[in-house]
């Protein structure tokens, strides 16, 4: 189970964490609190966000090794174009690219085995003129897709047998019910037939 599904599952719970943090930061734009929650939503999803408007940035955090602070206007401009032809939102995920060095002194490109880099970017129409860039990086890890889909694994198993007690609790109060009534129904008629002998 945990080789065959460990990959995808934690991917599937990565992209919905960072469609979230979007979708949170979308919610609370005019929110006197936003820089706060920001830095909440990048603490607790170990992620960069980076929040533009027409105005320039509004917000970011976590810059040291963000790939948002990467990325050119031009290439800005096309994840844009892309979430805008999307319906609001856009997900580009990529290999992490490793960079080693060749005995003759060549450097050699490679995909980092197992890692990926997630960079979402959500498009909101605000009531000025201008539409805010929500932009989040965040990062998928042979390691810790290891322990964060564990420790969800886990709760889903324990929310399994809780209520596979509940329900084995039921039918067991059901069958001790009638049994109950079984028994009580053989005492009276053994008492009625004893009793109707007797006279």
């Amino acid at each position: 189970f945990q080789v065959v599904f460990l990959d995808s599952f934690y991917q599937r719970v990565k992209i919905e964490g960072i469609e979230k943090i979007g979708n949170t930061l979308a919610a609370n734009l005019e929110s006197e609190k936003f820089t706060e929650i920001v830095a909440q939503q990048a603490r607790q999803n170990d992620a960069c966000i980076r929040v533009l408007n027409g105005l320039g940035q509004i917000q970011t955090t976590n810059t040291m090794g963000c790939q948002l602070y990467n990325l050119s206007n031009a290439e800005i401009a096309e994840y844009v174009a892309q979430a805008q032809a999307n319906g609001g939102s856009y997900l580009d995920i990529q290999s992490e690219k490793v960079v080693s060095e060749l005995p003759n002194g060549n450097l050699l490109l490679s995909n980092k085995h197992g890692s990926k880099n997630l960079i979402y970017f959500k498009i909101v129409d605000n009531t000025s003129y201008f539409k805010t860039i929500i932009m989040v990086n965040t990062h998928i890890s042979p390691i810790n897709a290891t322990t964060e889909t564990l420790r969800t694994q886990l709760g889903y198993i324990a929310l399994i047998v809780v209520v596979a007690s509940l329900g084995l609790a039921f039918i067991i109060g059901i069958f001790a019910q009638r049994s109950r009534f079984c028994t009580m129904g053989a005492f009276r008629d053994l008492f009625l037939f004893r009793y109707t002998h007797l006279f």
